[in-house]
């Protein structure tokens, strides 16, 4: 891991940036509820914009044009979560506890390996945090990355 200082704001631009091509051209609908002065967070930030990239791209994958994808955050004094919502297909919850196994594929899956969120979590866990995934099938999924606010700087000056 190469940890440095991670502004959260401009990671969450980049992200949006680099998303919303996409969702104009399969018709779906891609929120970022981005907020300014998250502050920093010690991190790589190579590895959060892979599992970001690979949460949303799932959201994508799941979510059937018109759909909706919503990638947000939320900041306590515990921790920091990377939200990533959609109302497509969901997980069942015979598969929830098994998604982030290597190569498992539920039923529905469009994935192409199965690696994918199992990848995630071990990102997740490098940096001392967590996916926490909850779902229901035909209504959707809300994936959260959550990194524990050790680390994260309320204020950083610029040279």
């Amino acid at each position: 891991m190469d940890l440095e200082k991670v502004d959260i704001t401009r990671l969450f631009d980049f992200i949006w940036k680099n998303m919303e091509d996409r969702a104009n051209r399969e018709g779906k609908k891609f929120i970022v509820n981005r907020k300014d002065n998250m502050g920093f967070i010690t991190a790589d930030a190579n590895r959060l914009k892979q599992v970001f990239i690979n949460l949303i791209d799932n959201a994508f994958k799941f979510t059937g044009p018109g759909g909706e994808i919503t990638v947000s955050m939320e900041k306590s004094d515990r921790h920091i979560d990377f939200i990533v919502a959609d109302n497509g297909i969901g997980i069942g919850s015979e598969d929830i506890d098994k998604v982030k196994e290597k190569f498992f594929k539920g039923k529905t899956s469009n994935s192409s390996n199965g690696i994918g969120l199992s990848i995630c979590d071990e990102i997740a866990k490098l940096h001392g945090g967590e996916l926490v995934i909850v779902s229901e099938l035909g209504k959707g999924t809300e994936i959260r990355l959550r990194i524990p606010t050790k680390g994260v700087v309320t204020h950083e000056k610029h040279n």
